[in-house]
């Protein structure tokens, strides 16, 4: 089945004596000691360069590199993910903990809550390598099975996906359609529709940004034409068609 990502609280003990340093952009010189540090970079390429100087370092096992972000990642209701500017810091480290799973390497994002500064250090001893702290309580990313879809009518009547309240996604449900069969206005046509688009109001409105817009998503399709009114000229059945649907 499909799976979602969600964030969950994890417990954690108390931080332990593990002396974490701040570095950045310069790397302290490996010792043959394992090196615990941290860095908060002002940008991608300045990530960018942090890793692939960690990475060139060769620090011994058991060293670690945590990348620390703020507000860069959607991790709790109400997350407007602020540190948009820093997002792409996720996505570089992320791509880089693909590749290097035994560099090291933890991403650590935060609020910037005097709670969440407090647990900083207990929430690097716990060995996660994704975090995001939320008002002192550390959030882990898991993946989760998602509901199963809505329930498809059986029978013969029309009917047609609807979302939620203001386009909500999350509420989609089968509602009848009853237009769809009712006898034709002079100047309609009714299309058999082969390929719905989503454009960019369907986005907008799935994200609760148009209240009140009664319309469907989908409205750009391709189709076949089935029937027409007694007004309409140049369409005939059978011709396939393009456009705008309303």
């Amino acid at each position: 089945g499909l799976l979602s990502l969600e964030w969950a609280p994890i417990g954690f003990g108390p931080a332990t004596e593990q002396a974490w340093v701040q570095v950045g952009p310069e790397l302290p010189d490996a010792m043959g000691e394992p090196v615990l540090a941290w860095a908060r970079p002002a940008d991608v390429a300045a990530a960018l360069a942090l890793v692939q100087a960690w990475l060139g370092a060769e620090y011994p096992a058991g060293s670690r590199l945590a990348v620390r972000t703020r507000d860069a990642v959607a991790a709790a209701p109400g997350d407007t993910v602020a540190g948009l500017a820093e997002a792409g810091v996720w996505g570089l480290v992320r791509s880089a903990q693909s590749e290097h799973p035994d560099a090291g390497l933890v991403l650590l994002d935060d609020d910037g809550r005097p709670e969440s500064a407090e647990v900083v250090a207990a929430a690097l001893a716990t060995g996660m390598r994704e975090m995001a702290l939320r008002a002192g309580t550390v959030l882990v990313p898991r993946l989760r099975p998602v509901p199963s879809g809505p329930e498809l009518p059986i029978g013969q009547g029309a009917w047609r996906l609807q979302g939620g309240p203001d386009g909500d996604l999350d509420e989609v449900r089968a509602v009848p359609a009853p237009d769809a069969e009712r006898p034709l206005e002079p100047r309609e046509i009714r299309i058999a529709v082969r390929v719905a688009g989503v454009n960019f109001r369907d986005v907008v409105s799935s994200l609760g940004m148009l209240p009140g817009d009664p319309r469907p998503a989908g409205g750009d399709g391709t189709g076949e034409v089935v029937e027409v009114g007694p007004e309409v000229h140049g369409l005939v059945p059978g011709l396939r068609v393009m456009g705008m649907f309303a």
